[in-house]
C-alpha cells in the first residue's frame, strides 16, 4: 500500500479512493486498489492491462479477469456519479468531459500517487 505524503499528513491509496467516493464495500474497491500500488511500483504494468494485469489480479483475488474489468469500471462509475467527481479533475490535472477508462484511472491515481512519494 502506497501513501501520499502532503504537510503533516499521510494519506494511503484506500483513503483517495474514499475520497474519490468508492466504496469499500464495491469489489472493485481493492482490485483498483492492488493495481494502483502496482502501477506505482512499476507503471510498465499497465502496458498490456488486459493481458498482464487483470489475469494477475484475478488469480490473487480468485475471480476471472471479467470480473476484475468489470469491477474496476463500476468503481469508476460510481467515483464519476458522486459530487466528489471533482477531484478527478484534480487527480488529473485537468478538466475531464468524460468518465476516465479503466486505465486512465489506474494511470492517473498512480501518477499522483508518484508525485509525492
Amino acid at each position: 500500500m502506497y501513501c501520499v505524503y502532503i504537510p503533516d499528513k499521510k494519506i494511503t491509496t484506500e483513503e483517495i479512493l474514499i475520497s474519490l467516493g468508492a466504496s469499500y464495500k464495491l469489489s472493485g474497491f481493492r482490485y483498483a486498489e492492488y493495481m494502483i500500488d502496482k502501477a506505482v511500483e512499476d507503471s510498465n504494468c499497465l502496458l498490456l492491462i488486459t493481458k498482464i494485469l487483470y489475469p494477475e489480479v484475478a488469480k490473487k483475488f480468485n475471480v476471472s479477469s471479467n470480473a476484475v474489468e468489470n469491477s474496476l469500471r463500476k468503481l469508476i462509475k460510481v467515483c464519476w456519479n458522486k459530487p466528489e467527481h471533482y477531484m478527478l479533475n484534480e487527480i488529473a490535472g485537468r478538466e475531464l468531459k468524460k468518465q476516465p477508462s479503466n486505465l486512465e484511472f489506474l494511470h492517473m491515481l498512480s501518477a499522483y500517487i508518484k508525485q509525492f512519494k
